[in-house]
């Protein structure tokens, strides 16, 4: 129950969207980063992620290349702009 006099608050969905696509690009560029300085660090982080003992085991043959790394950053863009996008229509349409 909010304030009788207080306005309906209405999240644009292009903006709600581009904010969190830019923050799970910046979330996935630190991610690859930790990955490149300390992967040990990221396969713990990983198996802890994935409730998994011996990550190692899934991953062995994985390397990071350039265009995998564009290419996970823009999926991954792609997939959190559309859910934030429709995160605020559901929102909005809520709020009525």
């Amino acid at each position: 129950m909010g304030f009788p006099f207080a306005k309906q608050m209405i999240i644009s969905p292009k903006a709600a969207a581009k904010a969190g696509a830019y923050t799970a690009g910046i979330a996935y560029i630190f991610c690859a980063l930790v990955v490149l300085m300390a992967p040990q660090v990221a396969m713990t982080l990983t198996e802890w992620l994935m409730h998994i003992v011996n990550v190692d085991v899934l991953l062995q043959n994985i390397q990071m290349t350039t265009i995998g790394f564009i290419a996970g950053l823009v999926q991954v863009m792609i997939y959190t702009y559309v859910a934030f996008w429709i995160f605020a229509v559901i929102y909005n349409k809520g709020t009525k």
